[in-house]
């Protein structure tokens, strides 16, 4: 009886053995394409967006905003400048001046018996004519901040004013950051690829995901770069945050 039983039986689990087998490795199959299409489907996605959000750059960059205000003997770079009796004097005021990721709200108010009172007025009027405007376009699109970046590294314009407004990215204390690479990044790349900007400039470079040195201290944040090409010459960088 029980030889019967083995005999009778092992036919049975072995077809079962190879059917469960089977079954298995279909389900594997399947499991892993499932993933693999949604791995595919989800990476396009986060593709495209990033996509999207280049194309903005590019699109800003070849604005009248973009050329107006950062001019470089003219509009937001030029008169960031003219804050003081030289650069060094104008990132000191530019720093005290407002109150960090407020904006425009003023932290440090210039009188007109002060020495620097022309230079401070006219920074405030050139700002009072963009900063509505720049703050419209940021809440038109998924970019936190947007600076404006001059050739030597100083940020002229913030639309928050964060800690990283009036620094020197070639020298401050943002030069070892992920903002202060990306704008080296851009000045090699530029001067690598200088006369292909000039037919058009597309380039647009992004930075790995950092800290954020704004209000949001705990969001990681991504910085995108991109020069304004004016009459051959490169007159700022706009550096848009994505948080």
């Amino acid at each position: 009886m029980a030889i019967f039983l083995v005999i009778s039986l092992t036919p049975m689990l072995v077809v079962g053995y190879f059917f469960l087998r089977s079954h298995s490795l279909d389900l594997t199959e399947q499991s892993t394409q499932y993933l693999i299409a949604a791995r595919n489907g989800a990476s396009q996605k986060v593709s495209t967006y990033f996509n999207n959000l280049d194309a903005e750059v590019v699109g800003f960059v070849h604005s009248e905003l973009a050329y107006s205000s950062g001019g470089r003997f003219y509009g937001l770079i030029d008169a960031f400048r003219r804050l003081g009796e030289d650069v060094e004097e104008s990132r000191e005021i530019g720093q005290k001046r407002y109150i960090p990721g407020s904006g425009d709200v003023i932290s440090q108010p210039t009188t007109r018996e002060s020495a620097n009172y022309v230079g401070v007025e006219r920074y405030r009027l050139i700002h009072a004519r963009y900063q509505n405007t720049f703050l419209d376009l940021l809440k038109r699109s998924d970019f936190d901040d947007i600076l404006l970046v001059d050739l030597d590294g100083n940020v002229a314009y913030s639309a928050l004013k964060n800690d990283y407004y009036a620094t020197n990215l070639d020298s401050g204390r943002y030069h070892n950051s992920e903002l202060g690479k990306l704008f080296e990044s851009l000045k090699s790349t530029m001067s690598n690829k200088q006369k292909d900007l000039l037919d058009y400039n597309d380039l647009v470079l992004m930075s790995d995901f950092s800290q954020n040195t704004g209000k949001d201290i705990d969001q990681k944040v991504v910085w995108f770069a991109a020069p304004i090409i004016q009459q051959a010459t490169c007159t700022a960088t706009p550096l848009p945050a994505f948080q």
